[in-house]
This record gives C-alpha cells, structure tokens and sequence, in this order.
C-alpha cells in the first residue's frame, strides 16, 4: 500500500522542528563550505574574537561550529527549538537563542560578521530584501555578510504547480514549505540597495546525505559594509 502524500504546508519553525537531525546529516559535511568558511575565519578579513552573528543556525554544523573553532565569538540563533537543542550540544561553547527574524532586533554595527547559510527562504521577496537591508545595519562598517543560497530557476525541488513564483510551495525532505530566492544578478543588485559590497562570489553543487536528496547548485557571497565615507565618494 503506498503512503499517503502529505499535502501540508508547513512554516519554517514546524518544518525543522520536524526535519532537524535529518537536516544535519544532510548538511554537516559540506566539504567546500567547511573549507570557504575556514578561509575567511582565519584571514585577515576577521580578528580573533571578532563578533559574529549566524542567523538561522539550526544545529549550528557547520557554519557556528567551524567559526568557533577558529576563535570568534558566535552567536547563533534559530526559529526551532529541535534544532536548537541539537545546537547546543554540538557547539556549547556558542551563544544560541530561539528567534524569528523577521522579528528580532540588534543596535547598528552590533557584529564584526553575519552568516546567512540558506536561512533567508521561507517568506517573501519584499520581506527577503527586508531583512537584507536590516541584517546589513547589524554589521559594523567594513564588516562582512556571508549569504550561502540557492539561486531561483536552478531550485532542484519540485514545486506543487511546476513553476517557482514568489513563496511558492516546494517539496524539501518529503515536505512542503513556501521559498522564494532570486537569481545571481538580482541578489548582487539586493546586497548593493543594502549597502553590501560584493568582494566574492562562489558556486558549488553540492548533494545532501539523504535517501530524498537532489543535487543543488549553490551560490555564496561575501559581501562587506560600506563604510560611510565609501559611500558619500559615490555620491
């Protein structure tokens, strides 16, 4: 008797909530990210201890895990509280809260670097762009983002009606969830609207261990604020 297709669409926190430990077995091993962010820890682009923010961290494998190492001061925080306890365990040596960020909130230039690793999916354009321009004043001036994602039209995921509009409905690890991404041209013009100079840009393709698991194109900026006066010599 085959199994019944669960046609649920589930928000971010009740997706990882439900996907958590899979996603990390999925995902912890991502050899070319492990050697990327190994690089840029250990360059001159960040000091020991520098201030470093991973916005949605899951279990924290393996952008937290790989920056505390290297001797920066993480803070990871996440909407599931499975993925979070996973977390902690892993890296307990990090700083982990339990936050939306659409809702959270920290002071300009709180952070020396912010992580970004395929975080920023389930919610719309506009509230992607958003949340870009209020990431990028978290950070301090000549700081880094780092944006790890998957670029839109190269989705491996099946969506329910063939096409991937805005928020439209993707099936990932067996479940459906709403994800909107962009494609490379349109997320260098968003990093630039928010002031994030793009000093990098990678392309991998990566497969998840998981028996549900596609192959995915994956594209990675570093990007760092522009500093004020950067700013008014363009003007």
């Amino acid at each position: 008797m085959s199994e019944t297709l669960d046609m649920t669409v589930y928000g971010p926190r009740e997706l990882y909530d439900q996907i958590g430990v899979r996603y990390e077995r999925g995902y912890a091993k991502n050899e070319f990210l492990i050697k990327l962010l190994k690089r840029i820890a250990t360059s001159s682009m960040l000091k020991p201890g520098a201030r470093v923010l991973d916005v949605g961290c899951g279990t924290g494998r393996p952008v937290v895990e790989e920056l505390t190492k290297a001797g920066l001061c993480v803070t990871g925080f996440d909407i599931s509280p499975v993925m979070l306890k996973q977390a902690k365990l892993n890296i307990p040596s990090a700083k982990f809260f339990e936050a939306d960020v659409a809702k959270v909130e920290f002071g300009d230039g709180t952070f020396e670097a912010v992580t970004a690793f395929f975080s920023l999916f389930h919610m719309n354009s506009d509230e992607i762009d958003n949340q870009i321009t209020k990431i990028a004043r978290w950070i301090v001036p000549g700081g880094l983002f780092i944006l790890a994602t998957v670029p839109k039209m190269q989705f491996p995921w099946p969506s329910e009606n063939g096409h991937h509009e805005d928020g439209a409905p993707i099936r990932w690890f067996g479940k459906l969830s709403r994800a909107t991404s962009f494609t490379a041209e349109e997320w260098v013009y968003i990093l630039g609207n928010a002031s994030l100079e793009v000093l990098e840009t990678h392309e991998t393709n990566f497969l998840p261990d998981d028996k549900e698991a596609v192959s995915e194109n994956q594209l990675i900026f570093i990007t760092r604020r522009i500093k004020h006066d950067s700013l008014e010599s363009h003007l």
